[in-house]
């Protein structure tokens, strides 16, 4: 499962007693013992002002079947063996406006 940053990864999450449901997640940075530092991806913006809009452009390889927003506040660390596949590559620009996001979240002292 290719895991570089910028990958969109299928993430097998838990949900409850319903079993195991698979969401996309953007890979910020893979870590040691096969950890990856994942931010959340989903369909709804839920009014959020520091979610990034993915779009059919912002890819530079595969898509998502629909309009997704990524969302710098919602930062998670999974282990490689919840990934399945890679969904997407975002462009370079787009990571990076995630990265900026999430350092002015980190840096806004909330």
């Amino acid at each position: 499962v290719p895991t570089g940053i910028s990958a969109i990864q299928a993430v097998n999450v838990l949900k409850g007693f319903s079993g195991v449901k698979k969401r996309p997640a953007l890979v910020l940075a893979r870590l040691a013992k096969n950890d990856l530092i994942l931010c959340q991806i989903t369909s709804r913006s839920y009014a959020d002002l520091d979610a990034v809009e993915l779009r059919q452009e912002s890819f530079c390889e595969g898509r998502l079947i629909s309009l997704s927003f990524i969302r710098p506040g919602k930062i998670f660390t999974a282990n490689l063996s919840i990934v399945e596949s890679c969904v997407a590559r975002v462009r370079q620009d787009v990571h990076q406006a995630t990265v900026r996001k999430i350092e002015a979240l980190l840096n806004s002292g909330y």
